[in-house]
């Protein structure tokens, strides 16, 4: 008497159904840690990009107030093509005199990049300035 098959047949399929589901979950938690990873990395490069144009503001407004003592700040845009990353950023530069030493200015810079993106990084620094040029040769 020979054992049916057609029963059988069946059983082969229910184990190669759990590998293959097995691979899947594993498949999908991989790729969400990259997607983790990567949002992590973008999010690193804007907060270096968004510290270097608040430096950048600064020379600009040091450069700026040597040049002319009255200049009171102003807001600069930067377009995509302008920027490595391809988005659009803002830089604020706010200059305050204060009437007890109108020769130490108080510059406020804030950047945003990207510009309008709800993800952006946002840096801030406040410096005062000196606005006599350091005389060469002068004491250290």
């Amino acid at each position: 008497m020979t054992p049916k098959r057609s029963n059988q047949r069946g059983l082969a399929i229910v184990p190669a159904f759990v590998c293959l589901v097995l691979v899947t979950l594993f498949c999908g938690v991989l790729l969400k840690l990259a997607a983790s990873h990567r949002a992590l990395v973008r999010s690193e490069s804007n907060k270096t990009q968004v510290d270097w144009l608040v430096e950048s503001g600064m020379e600009k407004a040091a450069a700026k107030l040597l040049a002319n003592p009255d200049y009171r700040g102003e807001t600069w845009e930067l377009a995509a093509n302008e920027m490595a990353g391809g988005k659009p950023a803002v830089v604020r530069i706010v200059v305050e005199t204060l009437e007890k030493d109108p020769k130490h200015p108080r510059v406020r810079v804030e950047a945003d990049y990207p510009r309008d993106d709800t993800l952006r990084a946002r840096s801030s620094k406040t410096r005062t300035m000196e606005l006599e040029p350091v005389k060469p040769g002068g004491s250290s």
